[in-house]
């Protein structure tokens, strides 16, 4: 097996443009976000120039009613002209990806009301000749390229052969759950109703940590925050990294909230977007995937998620994630202060969203 850590997306860009120009037999990809825009449009055209003999493309209905992270049907977008432009780009740009003999299929509709709209499949995948594939957190957008993030490129049949049998039967209306088990490298696919055990095995190696925990995430929650406070309290020590520019405020001040009543070192990663989904856990387990560590994730929503631990790759992250970030980062300014300052607010819509999505209250085990 062979494992490379892409940060950013120019990286990602670069290592899928070669290898989609590569395929030969088949190029599938799966995504939250992909929109007409420059980034959207530059990756529909490596997909259509791509000489793979089948060629897939999935998407979650998320992109039909977000676009640009602004949803469509608030008041104001309703009369945007930007929004409804963006919208007939992104038609036009899956118009032409069908017309390339590529296929195009959109999963998830959110119901009446959005009922539905918690339960997105967020998963990100592309896999290629059922030789590579990458799994991580990046959309296609321009600002979801602007954002701070990474993809995990797999070299292994095995995995490939799990990931893309796991597209072909989201492909075919079908959601999968399951885990592959190999030496140092654990891959698991959530299917939104069992997401919970997985979570688990996660909060399992939190609990065994003795010495130091990093996380890197804009979307935080219970139940990873009550478990991030149990290992903050037995001592080890728990830097936590939230953007300074959020997309969703609340979560970031119920984050703070957090930190506010446990000894949790929360700093701010500063000016850019932060769109990690990582967590190194005595610089001897790595999680990444699609999960974030937010409530959706744990209870409804159809993720990718891997713990690494192949010691090269692990100190990879370390050195070229974890370290620079946390150094460039700066503590919160008065996390009281800010967790305080909308503290109603953050707690009914932890009210609202435990009554949803029933997240559990924390585990007795120490």
């Amino acid at each position: 097996m062979k494992l490379q850590l892409l940060v950013d997306a120019p990286a990602f860009r670069h290592a899928m443009a070669a290898d989609l120009a590569a395929a030969r037999r088949s190029a599938f990809v799966q995504t939250l976000t992909f929109e007409g825009d420059s980034v959207g449009k530059d990756i529909a055209a490596l997909l259509q120039a791509s000489p793979a003999r089948d060629r897939r493309v999935i998407v979650d209905y998320f992109t039909w009613h977000v676009l640009s992270d602004r949803f469509r049907w608030r008041a104001r977008n309703l009369v945007s002209p930007s929004v409804w432009g963006e919208a007939w780009e992104t038609r036009r740009m899956f118009r032409r990806l069908r017309s390339s003999g590529a296929g195009v299929r959109f999963v998830n509709r959110a119901g009446a009301f959005f009922w539905y709209f918690p339960a997105r499949n967020h998963k990100k995948l592309v896999a290629v000749d059922g030789r590579v594939a990458y799994i991580g957190g990046i959309n296609y957008s321009d600002h979801n390229f602007a954002w701070h993030d990474l993809m995990l490129r797999i070299e292994d049949e095995r995995v490939t052969d799990f990931l893309e049998e796991d597209f072909r039967a989201t492909w075919e209306g079908r959601q999968r759950g399951g885990t592959l088990r190999l030496p140092d490298f654990e891959l698991h696919s959530l299917d939104g109703q069992n997401n919970e055990a997985v979570f688990d095995e996660v909060f399992d190696l939190l609990a065994r940590a003795q010495q130091e925990v990093f996380i890197e995430c804009p979307y935080i929650t219970d139940p990873m925050t009550w478990e991030l406070a149990r290992a903050a309290r037995r001592g080890v020590r728990v830097t936590v990294l939230m953007p300074e520019h959020h997309n969703w405020p609340l979560v970031r001040e119920g984050l703070a909230h957090a930190a506010a009543r446990a000894p949790l070192d929360l700093r701010i990663y500063p000016e850019r977007m932060t769109h990690m989904k990582a967590l190194l856990i005595d610089r001897r387990w790595l999680v990444v995937g699609s999960a974030n560590f937010d409530v959706w994730s744990y209870r409804s929503q159809m993720e990718y998620l891997a713990v690494v631990r192949e010691p090269a790759l692990v100190e990879d992250f370390r050195r070229r994630v974890a370290e620079p970030d946390a150094l460039r980062s700066v503590p919160c300014p008065g996390p009281r202060a800010l967790a305080e300052r909308r503290a109603v607010e953050t707690r009914l819509a932890a009210v609202a969203y435990a009554a949803c999505l029933g997240a559990r209250k924390p585990r007795s085990k120490q």
